[in-house]
């Protein structure tokens, strides 16, 4: 089927751009796919091969997965330094390689996740999912920072003692959570002289791993943000064949949120074509005319 004169007839005349229009019939009832022994409609099958529209959501506002992803956030540094301290108990220097090389995979997976998340559609459901979850690529990759600041040379710790020997890992405690205070009070604690730890930087190299710490730490607050508004607030709507979505909620971190189906994504049976030409023409009076501020021709093309 084509777009002949009858498809390129412009709208009734006498109503602008801006006026109602009268709204179109309903479609038949046997295009409802309604299930007749129900009345509900017919949901989407494992191997249909369709397209449909979904939308994850948590309707109930529970605080519970937030403050599950709050402890998550604390807890997984934790542990990783605290695996890393134990096994530099027994070797300092495979502690010290180790720690530099799972840091350094966690901040490639984040780049990694980072640029799945800027390709948007042209990856998959699953991958946009996992790309979803960078806070705990960047908490992990936190843990790892933070033992090699406070490990004995080759690690960085001597750099914050000029040399001498390395405090016990309380004041490290303590060195950490006043950084944390200063970036959650905006430095306000360091300005006022409320430093309860011995430890400072005392080179450009320290310097430089405590600006590290600091970005990996704040990367990880931005994540987890935007995450928490994500489910709380705007909803995720995501379009996907039904292995696809539930793989997108099996990667998912929140077995208690709600996934809705809007329905399934199809192409009218009917298709209408013409010369771009002749489509351009045809509606060129009522693009550049009439109420309204028509987008330029350019701007509608980047839009």
């Amino acid at each position: 089927m084509s777009w002949n004169d009858a498809n390129l007839k412009p709208p009734t005349p006498g109503l602008g751009p801006d006026q109602p229009r009268p709204a179109p019939a309903p479609p038949p009832a046997a295009s409802r796919r309604a299930d007749p022994s129900t009345g509900y409609p017919v949901g989407p099958r494992w191997d249909d091969g369709l397209e449909h529209c979904w939308s994850l959501s948590q309707p109930h506002r529970s605080v519970g997965w937030a403050l599950v992803m709050l402890i998550t956030f604390a807890a997984i540094p934790v542990l990783v330094l605290a695996a890393l301290w134990l096994l530099s108990l027994a070797s300092n220097l495979v502690a010290v390689i180790l720690g530099a090389v799972l840091t350094a995979f966690f901040l490639l997976r984040y780049l990694a996740e980072v640029v799945r998340a800027l390709r948007g559609h042209r990856v998959s459901v699953v991958a946009r999912a996992m790309a979803s979850n960078r806070f705990l690529l960047a908490t992990c990759a936190l843990g790892g920072w933070a033992f090699l600041m406070a490990a004995d040379a080759p690690g960085l710790g001597r750099a914050f003692t000029s040399g001498a020997a390395l405090p016990p890992i309380l004041d490290w405690s303590r060195f950490w959570a006043g950084e944390i205070a200063d970036m959650a009070l905006f430095d306000i604690p360091e300005a006022l002289g409320w430093s309860g730890s011995p430890l400072a930087p005392r080179s450009r190299l320290a310097i430089a791993a405590l600006g590290g710490f600091r970005l990996l730490f704040g990367l990880g607050v931005v994540e987890l943000a935007a995450r928490v508004w994500q489910r709380f607030v705007t909803g995720a709507t995501f379009y996907a064949t039904m292995p696809d979505a539930w793989g997108r909620c099996a990667a998912d971190l929140d077995p208690q949120a709600e996934i809705t189906w809007l329905g399934r994504v199809a192409p009218e049976p009917a298709v209408l074509a013409c010369e771009v030409g002749d489509f351009v023409a045809t509606f060129r009076k009522q693009a550049e005319g009439g109420g309204g501020a028509p987008l330029a021709l350019d701007e509608r093309e980047e839009a």
